[in-house]
């Protein structure tokens, strides 16, 4: 039997695009009708990419409307969508179940052929599942009802609006408000962040601000002190006075003392005379020597 190069190119996608989980959706649909008649079939087959390793001529759009806020944590988007084993297996299993669900009361199974998506459906589910493969563990972190969330997106099509809104506008960065049912959630958390960052501005203003008081009163303690010290001074002005004038009057005693200890070693003296006239003669020096030393010794002590 030979196989042209289109089957050839269809073989090859089966055997060596597609990843084990992706293989177990196409063997569950076997179950219920042939291969020709189920959601895959050749067309799909060849289209290379929706298979493993493919990506897309996609970029970021500079006028994009979606923008992360400003301390909103957020991740780098590549647009070349490559497509990852568990992406393929999403997308495989939501074509299993999405033709399963179209073609639940037909009988025929020659006519649910025409329920099969489109190239352009198939290109767009694609898309979605390569974009939630990308922010799938940054959600992780950030959803509060992430394996809800995840649920509906890998299993269903009420969260596809969220994501195509996304691949429409292709931003470059990708944050939890750009998802609809998240963005209230998204700026709770940045007000919640931005309250923080102003609570902690006000703690350390507080803090310096204490810190100044504290260092005021130290300032004011200390000032008060010194003015006690000077209201004391002149009190203390005198008695150091009266010290020094004490102390000199001890030396000035001293001294006196000293003066009048030589002056009566050296005149207080006893003389005999021949003739009681003559002793009035010794009388009068006496007297003029006394009334010398007497001025001298005033002299020295003013």
């Amino acid at each position: 039997m030979l196989l042209d190069g289109k089957k050839q190119y269809a073989i090859k996608h089966w055997l060596q695009g597609t990843c084990k989980q992706a293989k177990e959706q196409v063997l569950i649909s076997l179950r219920d009708a042939p291969f020709a008649y189920g959601p895959w079939g050749e067309q799909l087959s060849v289209m290379s990419f929706l298979f493993l390793e493919s990506t897309m001529d996609l970029m970021a759009s500079p006028d994009c409307g979606l923008v992360a806020g400003a301390s909103e944590a957020s991740i780098p988007l590549d647009w070349s969508l490559p497509l990852g084993e568990d992406a393929q297996a999403n997308l495989f299993y939501r074509i299993r179940t999405g033709f399963e669900k179209s073609t639940a009361i037909i009988d025929n199974p020659a006519d649910k052929k025409r329920y099969r998506k489109s190239e352009e459906e198939l290109q767009q589910l694609r898309n979605l599942m390569a974009l939630w493969s990308q922010v799938r563990a940054f959600c992780s972190t950030r959803l509060s009802k992430f394996a809800e969330f995840e649920k509906a997106v890998t299993q269903g099509n009420t969260k596809d609006f969220e994501l195509r809104e996304i691949l429409d506008q292709r931003p470059g960065s990708f944050c939890v408000s750009m998802l609809a049912s998240y963005q209230k959630q998204a700026m709770e958390e940045v007000l919640a962040a931005e309250e923080g960052a102003t609570l902690e501005v006000e703690t350390e203003r507080l803090k310096v601000r204490d810190a100044r008081w504290s260092w005021f009163k130290g300032a004011l303690e200390r000032d008060q002190a010194l003015v006690r010290q000077i209201g004391s001074a002149p009190d203390k002005i005198a008695a150091l006075r009266h010290r020094k004038q004490m102390a000199w009057r001890l030396i000035q005693a001293k001294n006196g003392e000293k003066l009048v200890r030589n002056y009566m070693e050296k005149f207080l003296r006893t003389e005999f005379v021949a003739k009681a006239e003559l002793a009035q003669q010794k009388v009068n020096e006496f007297r003029s020597q006394v009334v010398a030393w007497c001025f001298f010794f005033k002299m020295y002590v003013s």
